[in-house]
């Protein structure tokens, strides 16, 4: 009897393809697998697009219905290509039917496949079947048949009623609180009176806006927020803010120099697939792995944007205001109480500034916000501008009656001065000499012993103000700018006294030059051996300078010194 031959398991794909060329903006859905006819309806809004795409897909999970019983594994039949293979060895377990979403939310994969391929597999949601390896069934000896009680035997006793029965006990899972919260939850510190600035006060005077800022520059920055949308350049908040600094710091014939250094987080604080992310969309014409192998002391690598080949002359930005604009940019971006933030946050903010009047007040819109900034939902701006509250970037945040009804937004007295046509600046009162930089040459070990005595009291790193003022005094009319004290803290990592982990105050510990003079401190010297009391021998020179013959009465002495003299 030949063999039943099992069938492979069904997949289906959705994606969301740009139309025409890719500065169009235009999107289609195309669905690969399901039998569906072309979609004619063109999307311009990438909100809109997903949406459509995510109710097709909804409505082709309602048609594939439970998975096959007997079905071979999808990702198996691709050598396993979906998943790391050090995770899983081979396919086996129930057929499932999974839903695989990718990174950018522009490609959503239907498919069966085995439970071992579904638990190691990345961002995949089990839509029926399947099972996880904690609920395999459990063999359960086989218990004896009943035996019929006799017809004499009285009727078994009821259960009494009146006794509630056990409630069930019910496992309640807490959501485990990160270490950045615990830091900032701490309270020792809330007790304490700890040397912070005000809330709105400034925290670094930029030459570049020792002036207000033009009212045009927020018309120019929309307008190139706009341009970049169109343009499809990157489809996360990461790709789109790196895209717009890119994009107001590069020369006339449309290129650019970049190194791996500029996307710390002491700089543009970006991940490096956001670069990887604008090159695979054709955005930018440049070498990822050159531009990752450049270093701090290494040379910069030159990029290209191919559409932008002839400037910003089209945007209505000069050469002689693109500067401007650039630090504008960037100082509202990478500004130092939002560095902390991700980067969808840190994008919103430059967009709220730019539609803020001189006043600091604005209408934004969530729609237009959430498009231009790459949100995966207009419902997400209100959250983004919460946070902002938060940050103290905006003082007030009043959303609309209705869902598409604008929100309204004011600046806070610190970030005013960055608000296009702002004509009053908030200047210090008394006006003092520049800063001096931290000197920390030679008290690394006071520095670090001060750290570790925070960190055994508190559990948690301080903060680089909280640092630097318990060691040096600070001139209220020049205050520390957060450069400096990056710069300070930099120097006593390079050092070795200090470890910081990726500018994260809190994870901030003593280095290893401290750790181990501590050891060489605490270790004690061997304890000395005990003596004998012996009398002094006249063994020096006598008056005269001759030597006395009592030295040949040590043993061993006449073969050093030759025989005894008479």
């Amino acid at each position: 009897m030949a063999s039943e031959k099992v069938p492979l398991g069904r997949k289906l794909a959705v994606r969301l393809v740009p139309y025409g060329t890719p500065a169009a903006g235009v999107t289609v859905i195309s669905c690969l697998g399901g039998g569906c006819p072309a979609d004619p309806t063109r999307y311009r809004d990438p909100v809109d697009a997903r949406t459509a795409a995510r109710t097709h897909v909804a409505w082709h999970i309602k048609e594939f219905g439970p998975p096959a019983q007997r079905a071979l594994c999808r990702c198996g039949h691709g050598r396993c290509g979906w998943h790391p293979r050090h995770r899983v060895t081979r396919c086996a377990g129930p057929v499932a039917l999974v839903l695989v979403p990718d990174v950018e939310g522009r490609v959503w994969v239907i498919a069966e496949i085995c439970a071992n391929c579904a638990e190691a597999m990345p961002r995949v949601k089990v839509l029926s079947g399947g099972r996880p390896r904690e609920q395999q069934p459990v063999a359960v000896a086989a218990r004896p048949a009943a035996v019929d009680p006799p017809p004499t035997a009285s009727p078994p006793a009821r259960p009494d009623l009146s006794v509630p029965p056990p409630a069930k006990k019910t496992k309640t899972v807490e959501a485990k609180a990160s270490e950045g919260d615990r830091a900032r939850k701490c309270e020792i510190c809330a007790t304490e009176a700890r040397p912070t600035t005000p809330p709105d006060a400034v925290q670094e005077q930029d030459p570049d806006q020792a002036q207000p800022v033009p009212a045009r520059f927020g018309a120019l920055a929309a307008d190139t927020l706009r341009y970049l949308d169109c343009g499809q350049a990157g489809h996360s908040p990461e790709a789109r803010l790196l895209a717009l600094l890119l994009t107001l710091r590069m020369r006339r014939d449309g290129t650019f120099f970049m190194r791996s250094c500029e996307l710390s987080a002491l700089r543009m604080d970006l991940p490096p697939w956001a670069l990887k992310e604008l090159i695979v969309c054709g955005w930018a014409d440049a070498s990822f792995e050159e531009v990752c192998a450049a270093g701090p002391g290494d040379r910069n690598v030159e990029c290209r944007i191919p559409e932008l080949r002839d400037g910003l002359s089209h945007l209505g930005i000069t050469p002689s205001v693109r500067s401007r604009v650039n630090a504008w940019a960037l100082n509202v971006a990478c500004h130092p109480s939002l560095m902390d933030r991700p980067a969808g946050i840190r994008l919103g903010a430059f967009y709220a500034t730019a539609h803020c009047n001189a006043t600091g007040h604005a209408a934004i819109y969530p729609r237009d916000m959430a498009k231009l900034c790459r949100y995966t939902s207009r419902d997400l701006a209100l959250p983004a501008l919460e946070a902002l509250q938060k940050s103290r970037w905006l003082r007030q945040v009043q959303p609309g009656y209705r869902a598409g009804d604008p929100i309204k937004i004011t600046l806070s007295q610190s970030a005013r001065r960055f608000a296009p046509g702002a004509t009053s600046l908030p200047t210090p009162t008394q006006p003092g000499p520049h800063p001096k930089p931290l000197a920390v040459r030679g008290r690394g070990h006071e520095i670090a012993a001060w750290v570790d005595s925070y960190v055994a009291r508190h559990h948690h790193g301080p903060r680089n103000r909280e640092l630097f003022a318990a060691h040096y005094e600070e001139d209220p009319r020049a205050r520390w700018t957060d450069v400096m004290m990056a710069g300070a803290l930099a120097r006593l990592a390079d050092d070795g006294w200090l470890l910081t982990d990726n500018n994260r105050w809190y994870r901030t510990r003593p280095g290893p030059t401290y750790l181990r003079r501590l050891l060489r401190e605490q270790a004690t010297d061997p304890p000395p051996q005990p003596t004998r009391h012996r009398q002094p021998s006249p063994l020096a020179a006598d008056a005269e300078g001759q030597t006395l013959r009592g030295l040949w009465n040590i043993p061993g002495a006449e073969a050093v010194l030759g025989p005894c003299p008479q």
